[in-house]
C-alpha cells in the first residue's frame, strides 16, 4: 500500500488551496572566530560553525556537516533565520517538535506523525470547524489552518533534504547533495513568501523537478554500490522515475 510522495503533495496543496478560499472569503486580508571556537565548549563550537557563513550554500554545507557529526540540535533551519525573533523561535520549535517523526520509517506512520505533531487532523472536520465560527474568529481559525498546511509542505520538501543527505552514505557526492538541498531551500523560502496559488504551485513544481533531477544524477553512483541494504519504505532505498522521485 504505497502512496507517492507525489500524491501527498497534492493532497497538501489542496488542503492548503482550500483553506486560503476560506480565508479570502472570511478576510481579503570580539575574539577571532579561531580563539572563540578552541575557547567555546562542543554545543557553543558547532554553533559558531554552522552559523559562520554568509551565503545560504555555505551554511547548508555546514549544518549537514555539522549534522554528520551529530550536532543537528543546534542547526537553525534556512526556513526560519529571516523570520523576526518570535516567528524564528516558533518555527525553530516546530522543527524540533516534528524530528521524531523522520525516523519513522513506514511512510504513512511518518505521516501520521507529522499531522499530529502539526495539530492537523482532516481537511473536512478543521474546515467544518472554522465555518461554525463567526467574524474575526472564523477568519482566524482559517488563517491558523492554512499556516499548519503550509508547515506541513514546507516539512515535506525538509525531508527530501534529509533523504538526500542520507544518501551520501552510499556514495553521492556531497556537491551533488548540497545543491540539491540548496535548491530545495529555495522552493521553500518561494512557496513561503508566495501571494497567489499559482506561485506555490510554481514553487512545488520546482521542489519536484529538483528532487527528479538529483535522483537521476544519483543513481548514477548508486548503480555502481552493491545492493544496500533493505528498508522499510522502498521508496528511501531504490529512487527510481516515477512516484518515489517527485515531492
Amino acid at each position: 500500500m504505497k502512496k507517492s510522495i507525489a500524491l501527498l503533495f497534492v493532497l497538501l496543496l489542496a488542503f492548503s488551496v482550500v483553506v486560503l478560499a476560506q480565508d479570502t472569503q472570511q478576510n481579503d486580508k570580539d575574539p577571532s572566530p579561531e580563539k572563540a571556537m578552541k575557547k567555546a565548549p562542543a554545543a557553543a563550537q558547532a554553533k559558531t560553525l554552522v552559523g559562520k557563513g554568509n551565503k545560504m550554500r555555505d551554511r547548508i554545507l555546514e549544518r549537514v556537516r555539522a549534522q554528520n557529526q551529530g550536532k543537528e540540535s543546534v542547526n537553525t533551519p534556512e526556513e526560519c533565520r529571516t523570520l523576526a525573533d518570535d516567528q524564528e523561535t516558533q518555527c525553530v520549535q516546530r522543527y524540533t517538535t516534528v524530528r521524531p517523526c523522520w525516523d519513522i520509517p513506514d511512510r504513512n506512520e511518518r505521516g501520521k506523525c507529522l499531522r499530529e505533531k502539526l495539530g492537523i487532523t482532516t481537511v473536512d472536520d478543521e474546515v467544518k470547524a472554522c465555518k461554525k465560527k463567526t467574524g474575526e474568529e472564523r477568519a482566524t481559525c482559517a488563517q491558523q489552518l492554512k499556516d499548519r498546511a503550509h508547515s506541513a509542505i514546507a516539512l515535506r520538501i525538509y525531508h527530501l533534504e534529509l533523504r538526500a543527505q542520507k544518501l551520501m552514505q552510499r556514495g553521492v557526492p556531497e556537491s551533488l547533495v548540497i545543491n540539491a538541498i540548496t535548491d530545495l531551500e529555495e522552493a521553500i523560502r518561494e512557496f513561503r513568501l508566495a501571494d497567489t496559488k499559482d506561485k506555490r504551485k510554481d514553487a512545488l513544481q520546482d521542489a519536484r523537478d529538483t528532487w527528479k533531477k538529483f535522483i537521476e544524477k544519483a543513481k548514477t553512483y548508486l548503480s555502481n554500490k552493491q545492493s544496500p541494504p533493505p528498508a522499510t519504505d522502498p521508496a528511501d532505498t531504490q529512487p527510481s522515475p516515477g512516484a518515489s522521485d517527485t515531492p
